[in-house]
């Protein structure tokens, strides 16, 4: 599996221009953020020019917005994930053939 870095990620994010960035008309081709040009996805125009319009599509729908809560959800998710297991934990013991006892759960403890 990938190595996320949400630290650098984040970090990266918060310092590029906001968004949300869009591709520019006519050729679609240019990324920009409100009027400023972020990126150009370049190619052999004549034969690639969906490739490059594909791109830049991209790269316009992975702005630093985006980025910032794609990071803040994958931190929530590894943080309930870690919950759960922690939890299992604890009840590893009541645990019984594949499946629970009766638990009782209550919310704080």
């Amino acid at each position: 599996m990938t190595t996320i870095n949400i630290p650098r990620l984040m970090a990266l994010a918060s310092k590029a221009t906001p968004g949300p960035w869009r591709t520019s008309i006519p050729d679609d081709t240019l990324v920009i953020a409100e009027n400023e040009e972020i990126a150009t996805a370049f190619g052999d125009y004549s034969i690639d020019h969906e490739s490059m319009e594909a791109n830049a599509a991209y790269i316009a729908a992975v702005d630093p917005t985006t980025v910032l809560a794609l990071c803040r959800r994958l931190q929530y998710a590894e943080a309930a994930i870690n919950g759960a297991l922690a939890a299992i934990e604890v009840y590893s013991d009541k645990i019984v053939d594949g499946g629970l006892q009766h638990l009782t759960w209550r919310a704080g403890g």
